[in-house]
């Protein structure tokens, strides 16, 4: 199983799962979606080639330090959990492209997301978040805010710095 690069789980009501996912060391898609997952085994930070985490609509309330590991991953959708933070960690996602958090119970996000130079949407939606920190607001070109659903604070555009079109939903 070594060499499995996409795996799909998606609505099978898991529970867990196993510590054993870290042997499948080829795994570049990891589907996730729709289960009844409360947490991931620290063994999730082995899959190196990882580049699509999708662990939506799920019962996670944190995500492992580990997951900082996954230096190829370009896509991780959080969004439909339950989380109320992120680990330092996540910052070491290098090649993170797309970071799905909405749906969730943060109530900050850390200032360093702004490292992730290579980050082009962060979906923040449907979060209790008071604030978002200036680093974050001066990474992205255009802010989308939706005031109706947001418990946060309105915020204004911030300038670019950048050429590349970057998108913050809020």
């Amino acid at each position: 199983m070594a060499l499995l690069f996409l795996f799909f789980l998606q609505k099978n009501q898991l529970t867990n799962l196993p510590v054993e996912i870290g042997q499948l060391s080829e795994l570049e898609y990891l589907y996730l979606e729709d289960n009844q997952l409360t947490s991931l085994p620290a063994e999730i930070g082995q899959l190196i080639q990882l580049q699509w985490l999708d662990l939506r609509r799920n019962l996670l309330t944190s995500i492992p330090a580990e997951i900082g590991q996954l230096r190829k991953l370009q896509v991780a959708e959080l969004s439909h959990n339950q989380l109320t933070s992120l680990p330092t960690e996540a910052v070491q996602l290098a090649q993170l492209k797309l970071f799905y958090l909405d749906h969730n119970q943060l109530k900050t996000l850390p200032a360093e997301i702004a490292q992730l130079s290579l980050l082009r949407q962060l979906c923040i939606q449907h979060n209790p978040l008071t604030s978002i920190p200036i680093e974050i607001r001066l990474l992205f070109q255009s802010l989308c805010v939706d005031a109706e659903d947001s418990e946060g604070e309105s915020i204004p555009e911030a300038p670019s710095n950048s050429s590349k079109k970057r998108r913050l939903n809020f």
